[in-house]
């Protein structure tokens, strides 16, 4: 029976392990201009994202979203006047029946106790298909090429 359970273990372990996935995909931003990914192959709950500038002198604008045909619905990483790398760990608070944000509740008008305690925790966002990157080259940089890694870590569903 030990050595049965050792095996469940071992499995439920490697099973764990399979679920994490990093995606990278890396850009191309010139003379001001933007650029929209394709559709990128990320799906479960995103941990972080690494944004790497081969560049550290150039200023991008990155905005990470879910979409319905051209129109975000669901920001997950803006940056902007990015200049150098930049490690991003994405989280969202939830919302009401109503789509508003649960707020952080009075902790009281003690002195010595924090302003504020959270009433619901933040948690890493989930998307299932449809997320695109948009970068954007800031207008100082018109006339520099900008090379842009985005890499994704994600659980996969």
């Amino acid at each position: 029976m030990k050595k049965m359970t050792g095996i469940m273990v071992a499995a439920l372990v490697v099973a764990g392990v399979a679920r994490a996935a990093v995606y990278e995909e890396t850009f191309t931003v010139t003379t001001n201009a933007a650029v929209t990914s394709a559709i990128l192959p990320i799906s479960g709950t995103i941990d972080k994202i690494e944004v790497i500038q081969a560049s550290a002198a150039v200023t991008n604008s990155i905005v990470v979203a879910t979409y319905s045909g051209t129109t975000a619905v669901d920001t997950i990483l803006t940056l902007t006047d990015l200049a150098g790398n930049k490690v991003v760990r994405p989280r969202v608070i939830g919302t009401t029946t109503a789509g508003v944000n649960l707020a952080a509740a009075a902790n009281g008008t003690n002195d010595y106790t924090a302003g504020t305690v959270l009433v619901a925790n933040y948690e890493a966002p989930y998307v299932a298909g449809n997320v695109k990157a948009v970068l954007t080259a800031n207008a100082a940089n018109a006339a520099v090429a900008s090379t842009i890694t985005l890499r994704f870590y994600f659980k996969r569903d």
